[in-house]
């Protein structure tokens, strides 16, 4: 087996109109391994047959069939569980992973998401409006604004941690975005911490400083820990 893998080795180099050839002759001598054992002892071992079942994966795997790649690798250990073929199969495995994120991605359909979460959101079904927000974002996930808008939907929903990460995301891929700073100052100040509310607003109007939305919100963070302060309440974890 060891002469014709090789040779196989050589037609792919050639080009992909030599990957139907390759295809049809590592079958054949898998198909033939007791065969070609009986006339040379060893000629077929486990470990060449595994070799040849890589050889096929590789082509299935320029040809982007990852699942037939990943089955022709899931068979090559079953003959020889080496740690080449163990790699070979984590890398293929990530690399089908990554294509199919990529394949997925449409700006076109990510925008018609957001427009109807936004329908919802309006309805006041945040639920709903969530849901199209996360399918807008696994469409186009370097939209900074999805992520203020899906954590708009999740303050409604009162799930303040989870749009606080939504809108750090929406910060680094946009750091200019200041209704992500006011909509971080909201839902501190939901948790009860003022501080970081505060910070936040002043965040967004350092760089928007006539900004309605960070403007009301520092003032009522300013007004909450007067009140506070005067209640003799006093968390210092809160201001």
């Amino acid at each position: 087996l060891t002469y014709y893998n090789n040779k196989c080795a050589v037609w792919i180099e050639m080009g992909a109109d030599k990957y139907d050839l390759v295809i049809e002759t590592c079958k054949d001598l898998v198909s033939r391994r007791y065969e070609i054992n009986s006339a040379n002892p060893g000629g077929a071992s486990f470990e060449k047959v595994a070799k040849i079942l890589c050889r096929m994966a590789k082509v299935y795997e320029k040809r982007k069939m990852f699942d037939e790649a990943i089955e022709m690798y899931n068979k090559a250990l079953t003959e020889d569980n080496s740690r080449f073929t163990r790699n070979a199969l984590r890398e293929i495995q990530k690399v089908k992973e990554t294509h199919e994120k990529t394949a997925y991605l449409d700006p076109e359909k990510a925008e018609a998401h957001r427009e109807k979460g936004n329908e919802y959101f309006k309805e006041q079904d945040w639920a709903k409006a969530k849901v199209e927000y996360d399918e807008a974002i696994n469409r186009n996930p370097e939209d900074a604004k999805l992520y203020s808008n899906r954590a708009a939907a999740l303050t409604k929903l009162l799930a303040y941690p989870d749009a606080l990460r939504d809108l750090d995301e929406c910060l680094r891929l946009d750091p200019t975005f200041v209704k992500a700073h006011s909509r971080k100052g909201a839902a501190h100040f939901f948790m009860k911490e003022y501080h970081k509310a505060l910070q936040a607003y002043e965040a967004g109007l350092k760089l928007e400083p006539g900004n309605d939305e960070c403007l009301k919100g520092r003032e009522q963070v300013l007004s909450k820990i007067a009140e506070t302060s005067r209640s003799g309440e006093v968390d210092e974890e809160q201001i």
